[in-house]
C-alpha cells in the first residue's frame, strides 16, 4: 500500500508540475505575442537605418515598418544630389529648360538652367528662408565640398579653386515661392570630374540638401509608423540611423506592454564606454489627433 501511495503520489504530482509548466508556458507566451518587438535594418541615408516597433500583430507591425523604409527611399530618390540613389540616375542628356525635375541629380545636370524643383526640395528651400537660415545652411555648396578629398589621400582645394566654386554657390536663387530655381552663371561652367557620381565634367555649381535629408526623411518614416500607431497596430517604435533616434508611443515594459514606460535615451560616456554621461527619459501617448505632430524625444 505504502509502494502504491508512494507511486500514486509521484503521479500527482509530475500532473501537477505538467500543469505548472504549460500554464507559465501559455503566460510567457501570451506576453511574448504582446511585446516582442519587430526589427528591422535596413541600408539608406549614407548609414543604417533600424527600425523597431512594439505591438501584438506582427504581419500588421511589418507592413507599417515597410512603409517607413518605402517613405525614406522617397525622399532619397527625390532629394539625394548623387544618382547611384537619385529618381531617374540613367536619365540621358540635360533636363528640358521649364521643365519640373524628378530629383535634385537631375536638376544638377543642368543647374544654369530654371527649372521646377520637386516638391520635397521645394519645401526645404522655403522652409530654410522662413527660418532666416540661409547664412548657415546653403544648399549650393555641393560642388564646394566636392573638392575636398575626405576620403581619400586629404587634398584640400588652393584659394582661388575654392573661391571661385564658392562664387558659383552663392549664385543659387529661387522663384515663385521656391518652386523653381537656377544657378546664375557666374563665368565658371564646368568643375572637375568626380568619379565615383560622374564620368564627365559636371556643372561648376551644384544643389545638395543632403544636410536636410535625413531628419525629413525620418521624419516621414516616423509619419508612416504614427499612422499604425493611430490604428493599434504599434503601440511604440523606434528609430535609429547613425547619431539620429527618434522615438514614439510607450516603450512595452513591465506587467503590460499596454501600460507604457517612459523612453530612455542615453548618451554614451566617451571617456567610460558602457556608461551614460546623460540620460532623458519621455512618453508619447500611443495614439494621436491626424492634425497633430509627434515631437522627438532625441536627435
Amino acid at each position: 500500500m505504502y509502494r502504491s501511495g508512494r507511486t500514486g503520489y509521484r503521479k500527482a504530482s509530475m500532473v501537477l508540475a505538467t500543469l505548472l509548466v504549460a500554464t507559465a508556458t501559455i503566460a510567457v507566451g501570451c506576453r511574448a505575442g504582446i511585446e516582442e518587438p519587430l526589427s528591422d535594418s535596413r541600408e539608406a541615408l549614407g548609414t543604417i537605418v533600424t527600425i523597431t516597433v512594439y505591438g501584438d500583430d506582427q504581419a500588421a507591425m511589418k507592413r507599417y515598418v515597410d512603409r517607413a523604409f518605402d517613405r525614406i527611399s522617397d525622399a532619397e530618390a527625390e532629394l539625394s544630389a548623387y544618382p547611384d540613389v537619385a529618381a531617374n540616375p540613367a536619365a540621358p542628356g540635360k533636363p528640358m529648360p521649364g521643365y519640373e525635375v524628378a530629383s535634385v541629380a537631375e536638376f544638377n545636370r543642368d543647374p544654369f538652367e530654371w527649372h521646377k524643383l520637386p516638391p520635397q526640395a521645394a519645401t526645404i528651400l522655403d522652409r530654410i528662408e522662413g527660418l532666416g537660415v540661409g547664412e548657415f545652411f546653403s544648399p549650393g555648396m555641393l560642388r564646394v565640398v566636392q573638392l575636398y578629398d575626405f576620403e581619400g589621400e586629404g587634398k584640400v582645394p588652393e584659394a582661388e579653386e575654392l573661391n571661385r566654386a564658392v562664387r558659383a554657390a552663392r549664385a543659387f536663387e529661387t522663384s515663385a515661392g521656391s518652386t523653381i530655381g537656377r544657378f546664375a552663371e557666374t563665368g565658371e561652367l564646368l568643375a572637375t570630374p568626380n568619379p565615383p557620381y560622374s564620368s564627365y565634367a559636371a556643372p561648376a555649381a551644384g544643389l545638395d540638401l543632403s544636410g536636410a535629408l535625413k531628419g525629413l526623411a525620418l521624419d516621414q518614416a516616423l509619419d508612416a509608423l504614427q499612422k499604425g500607431m493611430t490604428s493599434g497596430k504599434i503601440d511604440g517604435a523606434i528609430l535609429s540611423a547613425g547619431s539620429t533616434t527618434i522615438v514614439a508611443g510607450s516603450k512595452p515594459e513591465g506587467e503590460s506592454s499596454k501600460m507604457g514606460q517612459p523612453w530612455q535615451v542615453g548618451i554614451e560616456d566617451p571617456e567610460t564606454p558602457k556608461r551614460s554621461s546623460a540620460s532623458s527619459s519621455t512618453r508619447f501617448p500611443h495614439h494621436r489627433r491626424p492634425d497633430s505632430h509627434p515631437q522627438p524625444s532625441s536627435r
